[in-house]
């Protein structure tokens, strides 16, 4: 009996040294003869994770005897003697996480757990008579836990199913440097994704207009996926469950943007365990989440609040007018999901987010520049989901209200929108080699716009937009098994109806993707696919304070493309009277391939086409509310092009360390537009450099998992200057009073912005206690505080030339609590 145990414990302390999480096949000896057991024991508990307090189902949990001098609750740090133990008990914990033993000796315990992705705990214990007094046991997770920071997400799950081209996981990248703990920020360092100026929330692809990328929420569109200022998504990081993005070639499902297409999924909420949260304070912002069960289903609501303004605003009150713009935000959500019946499912959203911008500067003495914006929406959504073995279906709507208003030195600006979605999809398995893939969308939208002259407040100019989106798609999946794998090819068309208070346009957009599994570490993707988008001929006019000026001494020059893509959702609708349409063509063929070493490397070619479209319009001030002009116009819309390459390689280095390498070597052109309060192009334009044709951009990202539960990343940005046009000389002319300087400006894209270089470096530290876990980071972008130049100086003769830095050393030091 003493040499069976003994072979016995030998092979669980061999177990438990491996971190086996598997169980083992043990005959437990009974604890004594029944006829001399008085009380019998029990060791009951439930084991959690340590800090979220998620139950962990499936886990080992061993007890075997232990010497009477131990003390019970503390960690049994002395290793296992198997020549000590007499008995041995196993039990695997329920979906609950719940374990129960009986049966047992009153005595002191050795409790040992195990657990896929946690670290091994071993406790001292005592069985007890009665068996409602159960332990609460906390499992740490491991450090380096399924290889935690992989960037691209790959399922197979549903392999006709439209997928996106990368996904980001909403939890992990929370911890990525350079972001500031938001997932919707991870996205701009993928492949594809040019480098947004001055920090703003831009997500220009493959060298497109940044206006061009669909962003949405849940299936639904948002005027916007950033704050303004500092950039942060609209969403709190709390709440997403993951991002999607495709830079090209996205589904037939989507549709009225020819560039790419960001997605923001928020986190499902049914079947939550349990009450958790989080709060966290930094430098910039504050806020909350709680997730809560009712009933088999769950809600969740957070909150975040900037406080950057009110800190600027102090710092004035003590140093006078720093001349800073002063930025706050705050957004929320709230999310409740129940399952009304088996396989249907019901979800119910608000959200919202808005944005304050003012400045403080003085342009006269005692007199501050008048310069305020603020926007806000507000969304609300209804869904509903059934899914079957065969067939899956969804419908949803939301309703979104959203307001802006812009003041500065001579007007206010107001503008007053809803826009009313709607969404249906159906996927239906026809056999084992067909999916039938179905539905439709409509987009409406309504605003009012106000313009009122502070020089004349009784000139009032308003006028009132609607305009609307119906689209539905139809297409097959098919399934190939060959003999190194699926192939599934998938053609679809999409019809889309554009339409305004008077006329409407009617485009289909036939599309075609393919992937094919040509060795068994080796997919072949490809794409080819027509995109129609609205081209809105009238741009709003963006804030005064990003406008070029001059002084008595000197000139400041914004780039164009700064100035339009400073808040992409400050746009105007299509005036009525002319619906312009646009039709864009993407082309991709790439490779998926799983190299040793855990390596995954994606490489892509991608085209990307826009013809010009020209049409005739007679703008009048019924039309635009701005124009008081009679003319009979001939516009066309631009043409662009983009190509290039794409990498990605990422892979789990070694047991604590990750890491990601994109790369993006790109060509971007379009038509050279002149600027008339509108878009007008001539016939003879030119082709010049597109606004974000960044040749080469380089982003390398790595994270280390250090000892004592530190972590530590850095990532490095390596990117090609923007086109510009340079001032090539100066024309002098001479009046009574003073000598006057003009300049001569060359070429657009004649020269580019020099090249951009930046280090981000994050450190946070986690405390794991029973119930929460703490976590304290120092995020830190642009370590070694790169001067890059966003706007340039000259002087007033138009012969020397400085610059106005964009982001310098940007710090910040926070603090989260996870429950």
């Amino acid at each position: 009996m003493r040499g069976a145990l003994f072979v016995l414990g030998l092979g669980l302390g061999l177990g438990l040294g491996l971190g086996l999480a598997t169980p083992s096949l043990v005959l437990a000896a009974p604890p004594g003869d029944a006829a001399e057991v008085q009380d019998v024991g029990h060791v009951t508990g439930r084991v959690r994770a340590a800090g979220t307090r998620a139950l962990i189902p499936g886990a080992q949990v061993i007890v075997v005897d232990a010497p009477p001098d131990v003390r019970v609750g503390a960690r049994a740090k002395t290793p296992l003697d198997p020549e000590q133990v007499s008995w041995i008990r196993e039990a695997t914990t329920n979906e609950d996480g719940a374990f129960a033993l009986g049966e047992l000796p009153i005595t002191k315990v050795r409790v040992v757990v195990i657990a896929a992705g946690y670290e091994r705990l071993e406790l001292w214990a005592e069985s007890t008579p009665d068996p409602e007094q159960a332990l609460a046991i906390y499992l740490r997770p491991h450090a380096d836990a399924s290889g935690q920071y992989r960037t691209e997400v790959v399922t197979e799950r549903n392999p006709e199913l439209p997928r996106a081209e990368h996904q980001v996981d909403g939890e992990r990248a929370r911890s990525y440097p350079g972001t500031g703990g938001d997932p919707v920020r991870a996205v701009q360092n993928l492949p594809g994704v040019a480098r947004a100026p001055g920090g703003l929330g831009l997500v220009a692809v493959r060298g497109g207009d940044p206006r061009q990328t669909g962003i949405y929420v849940d299936g639904h569109p948002v005027p916007r996926g950033f704050h303004v200022l500092p950039i942060a998504a609209v969403v709190d990081p709390s709440m997403i469950d993951h991002v999607d993005l495709t830079p090209g070639n996205f589904d037939a499902a989507y549709g009225g943007v020819s560039g790419g297409l960001l997605q923001i999924h928020t986190r499902q909420l049914e079947g939550v365990s349990g009450v958790h949260g989080e709060a966290h304070l930094d430098l910039f912002d504050l806020g909350g989440a709680v997730r809560a069960p009712v009933g088999p289903g769950g809600v969740g609501f957070a909150f975040r609040r900037a406080h950057v303004g009110d800190i600027i605003k102090l710092a004035d009150g003590v140093l006078g007018k720093t001349g800073i713009l002063v930025p706050n935000y705050w957004d929320y959500i709230g999310r409740f999901d129940m399952p009304i019946r088996a396989r249907h499912h019901l979800s119910i959203k608000a959200f919202g987010a808005g944005d304050s911008l003012q400045d403080t500067t003085e342009f006269e003495p005692g007199e501050e520049l008048s310069i305020n914006f603020r926007s806000a929406f507000h969304r609300f959504d209804l869904g509903y989901a059934y899914a079957g073995p065969r067939l899956h279906a969804s419908l949803s709507g939301a309703l979104l209200l959203g307001t802006d208003a812009q003041v500065d030195g001579t007007t206010t600006r107001n503008r007053n929108g809803r826009t009313l979605s709607l969404r249906g999809a159906v996927s239906h398995r026809l056999s084992g080699r067909a999916t039938l893939l179905a539905g439709a969308d409509f987009v409406h939208t309504h605003a009012s716009r106000q313009r009122i002259w502070k020089s004349r407040e009784d000139d009032v100019s308003e006028y009132e937009s609607a305009q609307w989106r119906l689209g539905t798609w139809l297409g097959v999946a098919f399934q190939i098994a060959t003999k190194t794998g699926l192939v599934v090819l998938r053609p679809q068309v999409r019809l889309n109806v554009f339409g305004t208070a008077t006329e409407q346009r009617v485009m289909p957009d036939p599309r075609f993707d393919l992937r094919a599994r040509v060795h068994r570490r080796v997919e072949l993707f490809a794409a080819l696919g027509q995109y129609s988008a609205p081209f809105t001929v009238f741009r709003e006019g963006q804030l005064g304070l990003i406008s070029s000026s001059h002084t008595s001494t000197s000139h400041v020059v914004v780039p164009d493309w700064l100035i339009a893509y400073f808040d992409p959702g400050v746009e105007s609708e299509t005036p009525d009277g002319f619906l312009l349409i646009t039709r864009t063509v993407h082309a991709s063929l790439g490779t998926q391939v799983e190299l040793p070493w855990s390596l995954g490397l994606r490489t892509t070619l991608f085209w990307r086409e826009t013809p010009p479209q020209i049409r005739g319009w007679q703008p009048a001030p019924t039309n635009t509310g701005f124009l008081d002009l009679n003319l009979d116009l001939t516009i066309r819309s631009p043409a662009q092009r983009g190509y290039g390459l794409e990498l990605l390689l990422d892979r789990s280095l070694a047991p604590g360390v990750h890491g990601m390498l994109g790369y993006t070597l790109l060509r971007a052109e379009t038509t050279e537009i002149h600027q008339f309060e509108f878009a007008y192009i001539e016939p003879d334009a030119r082709q010049v450099p597109s606004n974000f044709d960044q040749r080469h951009n380089l982003v390398a990202l790595i994270v280390f998992e250090l000892p004592r539960d530190f972590r530590f990343g850095a990532r490095f940005r390596l990117v090609s200057g923007n086109p510009e046009r340079p001032v090539i000389g100066t024309i002098v002319t001479q009046d009574e009073k003073e000598f006057r300087y003009k300049p001569i400006y060359g070429e657009f894209g004649s020269s580019y912005s020099p090249l951009f270089h930046q280090l981000d470096l994050r450190l946070d530290k986690t405390w794991f206690l029973r119930g929460a876990s703490v976590i304290a980071y120092l995020d830190v972008q642009n370590v070694y505080n790169r001067r890059y130049p966003e706007i340039w100086i000259y002087s007033a003769d138009w012969s020397e030339r400085g610059e106005r830095i964009g982001i310098p050393l940007f710090p910040s030091l926070g603090v989260r609590v996870e429950f």
